[in-house]
């Protein structure tokens, strides 16, 4: 699922949030809602972590009624995504495809890569965008990344 993420230009941010290995500044105060894109990739990555790829809808539908219960953190506005999109994402969400894919099927995420622009910054489009030049990854906070693994 990671490498998935990561071959979709899930933002880092978004996946060091996810796999909680990313320290949360106890002063922030207002944590910013996520994208209804960003939303859906959490609730479908979080689904096939606990369910595995092969959920039925029923199952999917169920761990959608506890998602935010058992993970309260893992997105701000949890329960109100998920009165809203749940039933949506639950079709979908049993399919065997990745998050991405699941999210675009279920009309949640754009699947045109002109509206791939998510949020207001483009830093958060992954290493697609920020590894692009040096002034860009300097620009995201990603030099070290990219020399790592982009531009390797």
């Amino acid at each position: 699922m990671l490498v998935d993420m990561l071959l979709n230009n899930t933002s880092p941010n978004f996946i060091c949030t996810l796999l909680r290995l990313c320290e949360i500044s106890e002063r922030q105060i207002n944590i910013p809602a996520l994208s209804n894109c960003d939303s859906c990739l959490t609730l479908a990555v979080l689904t096939q972590m606990h369910l595995g790829s092969n959920a039925t809808e029923r199952q999917a539908a169920s761990f959608l009624d506890t998602v935010c219960q058992i993970n309260p953190s893992a997105m701000p506005k949890c329960e109100t995504y998920i009165q809203r999109n749940g039933k949506q994402l639950s079709l979908f969400l049993s399919k065997q495809q990745g998050a991405l894919d699941t999210c675009k099927s279920a009309n949640l995420c754009p699947s045109d890569d002109k509206d791939s622009v998510i949020s207001a910054d483009p830093c958060s489009l992954g290493p697609k965008y920020s590894c692009r030049d040096l002034q860009t990854a300097v620009k995201c906070e990603a030099v070290s990344f990219c020399q790592k693994n982009v531009w390797a």
